[in-house]
């Protein structure tokens, strides 16, 4: 089996409103990054904190491809 490796796409401090509205804005440039399979809308994502602590985040798009309504939220479970 195939060990993952991790990349470092961006650094940001999260913002209050990102906590409140559970919404984890992700700087334009970065997008390339999350690109989709054509059959899904959605990505699951980990992130590391300053900490090294993991944090889990599902990628979501509305329709195919990023759109105005994509979103990275904290993961369920």
């Amino acid at each position: 089996m195939e060990e993952e490796k991790s990349v470092e796409i961006f650094r940001k401090t999260v913002r209050p409103t990102e906590i409140t509205n559970h919404r984890f804005v992700v700087p334009a440039e970065t997008m390339w990054a999350f690109l989709l399979q054509v059959d899904t809308n959605k990505l699951d994502i980990q992130a590391l904190d300053g900490n090294g602590k993991t944090w889990n985040f599902r990628y979501i798009t509305r329709g195919q491809g990023l759109t105005t309504r994509s979103r990275i939220s904290p993961a369920a479970g």
